[in-house]
């Protein structure tokens, strides 16, 4: 099978620890499937007539590639090839495009492709980190399904399959046996490892690591962008980020991202975490380690600091902007009340997010035009949805749904 772009052959020698840890966060988590390189995007005011160019925005993709492409086309913003066609438009995808659907290497191609073609044109994609890019770059990938993994199957990965199993029965039985147990339960690891025929998955992983195509791409996407005093971003803005800069959030993110890798690779090398790199058993591993470094006498780092408190993070807490769903939730009374504080810090009149989809299917408006929900669930397989994207032409807001004319959107949603 030819290998798609975003699937780089491994780069880390096979057995690594890197690669032998991912394997086990995939296997023992509910089943298998259970450097700051921060790229901001430009500041508003770095973007000449921003006022006067089309803005398009699509929320949540979720491997739906078939359907991003057909919406795109119907706007006008890419040919039946895929090629950008948008000219000086400028079109903003708000996160989530990968994991669930089938195709998510194709649309993360995709998407990439149109970032380097939009500006030839005059034109420009930003492409926003969503709360499942950051569960990627995590390791957490029980929303990764054996479909998407099919992209990275190459002639070698049933042979690295067998040795990462190989290898972590190895590595349990040695456990085992620094315990004074019975060794027994490696061979069942490798029964089981070996009976799920997670092929490409050590592929994946590889892909998603700072030196991987994948995974290099990611973690140079912004979390939040500003555009003709329209803010753009996965979760929202929470109450407790108010008066933080577009700047701010983007670089907290990023720096976030690269403590994770640093401690992450410090416990791989230390084989702390070789028995599950599941997120919670990662952070655990970072608080035990912090406690021993600090009844040694020894300071701990900065990033192992940021790493054990991730919980209540920019990168994964509730409140930061890759999770937060107040505006999707709060009643009119509480969003009408929390927005003009969060919005004037920025210089901004609305914020357009996606994660939480719309039960109606269409793009929502909220709290007298504040807040947009673009979330239509793209991904009709999974959340019975459609394609839709949000077109911006200086004051005036339109919804695209896919086959249907252009709305221009006036009314305001009442509170859910």
């Amino acid at each position: 099978m030819q290998r798609t772009s975003l699937c780089p052959r491994p780069r880390t020698r096979p057995g690594s620890s890197v690669h032998r840890s991912f394997l086990i966060a995939s296997l023992l988590v509910g089943g298998i499937f259970c450097c700051c390189a921060s790229a901001s995007a430009k500041p508003d005011d770095a973007r000449k007539g921003t006022d006067e160019r089309q803005i398009f925005a699509i929320a949540d993709i979720h491997g739906a590639y078939d359907e991003l492409l057909a919406i795109l086309q119907q706007v006008g913003l890419v040919d039946k090839r895929g090629r950008w066609t948008g000219g000086d438009s400028i079109f903003v995808q708000t996160g989530d495009f990968l994991d669930r659907g089938a195709k998510t290497i194709e649309v993360a191609n995709f998407l990439k492709k149109l970032q380097q073609q939009a500006p030839k044109k005059g034109g420009e994609v930003i492409v926003l980190l969503g709360n499942h890019e950051a569960l990627n770059l995590l390791g957490d990938l029980r929303y990764v399904t054996r479909d998407i993994l099919a992209a990275f199957v190459d002639a070698r990965s049933v042979d690295r399959y067998t040795f990462y199993c190989n290898d972590y029965s190895k590595h349990i039985r040695r456990q085992a046996v620094l315990r004074g147990e019975e060794p027994a339960a490696a061979r069942q690891v490798l029964s089981q490892c070996q009976e799920q025929k997670a092929y490409g998955l050590v592929e994946y992983i590889d892909a998603l690591s700072p030196e991987g195509e994948l995974g290099s791409w990611l973690r140079t996407l912004p979390a939040a962008t500003q555009l003709a005093g329209v803010v753009f971003l996965h979760g929202g803005i929470s109450p407790a980020l108010t008066g933080r800069t577009i700047d701010d959030i983007n670089h907290g993110v990023a720096a976030e991202i690269a403590a994770f890798d640093q401690v992450h690779q410090q416990l791989l090398d230390e084989r702390r975490i070789l028995v599950t790199t599941h997120l919670r058993d990662i952070l655990a591993s970072a608080r035990r380690l912090a406690e021993e470094e600090t009844a040694a006498g020894r300071v701990i780092s900065p990033q192992l600091e940021t790493v054990i408190r991730l919980e209540s993070s920019l990168l994964v807490g509730d409140n930061g902007p890759l999770w937060f769903r107040g505006y999707a939730k709060w009643s009119d009374e509480e969003g009408n009340a929390e927005m003009p504080a969060i919005l004037a810090p920025l210089g901004a009149q609305r914020v357009v997010v996606g994660h939480t989809p719309q039960h109606s299917h269409r793009i929502v408006q909220r709290f007298d035009g504040q807040v947009l929900l673009i979330d239509t669930g793209m991904l009709k397989a999974y959340y019975k949805g459609r394609p839709s994207a949000l077109e911006i032409r200086g004051d005036r807001l339109f919804s695209h749904y896919l086959g249907e004319a252009p709305q221009e959107i006036s009314g305001v949603e009442p509170a859910p």
